[in-house]
């Protein structure tokens, strides 16, 4: 514009250096992403070892379609038969898991007070076990995320 306008120059003026930091701040720089090591993804992530969850649904579900979807949305479960719903990214990796407690007769989860740790995250025991450093930090992403590249045409419900 300048050049194609050479009587307007003397309305530019070089900006001050404070006038460039207030006009054009510096992006602050993004920390590097934290993630769970997939070994532990891959531990327990287990359809010959059922979680309470997954011992309710094998009466409802047939047993081979069940494994499956354990398979495909890498479902885990602890020592204590707690399921872990992983949160695994689009680029495959894993930002956490939340560790719920469910009721092998009814499906349901736990939700009475009185009972220790009926939700919990893979991270924060992770970080109690100092297998993650403390400074650690959860971004979240969606369950399933990881299946949206693999389906790219199916439709997606939040709840």
């Amino acid at each position: 514009w300048f050049r194609d306008h050479p009587d307007s120059k003397h309305y530019w003026r070089e900006l001050t250096p404070e006038e460039k930091k207030r006009l054009f701040p510096e992006k602050p720089k993004r920390k590097p992403l934290c993630t769970i090591p997939d070994e532990y993804v891959k531990r327990s992530v287990r359809p010959d070892k059922q979680s309470h969850l997954m011992e309710y649904l094998s009466r409802i579900i047939d047993p081979l379609v069940l494994e499956g979807l354990i398979l495909e949305y890498r479902i885990g479960v602890t020592k204590a038969k707690e399921t872990i719903f992983f949160q695994i990214d689009k680029d495959g990796r894993c930002r956490t898991g939340k560790v719920m407690k469910y009721n092998p007769v009814t499906g349901r989860r736990i939700k009475d007070e009185k009972t220790p740790s009926k939700i919990t995250w893979v991270h924060s025991l992770l970080k109690k076990q100092v297998v993650l450093k403390q400074d650690w930090e959860l971004t979240q992403c969606l369950f399933g995320e990881h299946l949206l590249s693999e389906y790219p045409d199916s439709k997606v419900a939040l709840v």
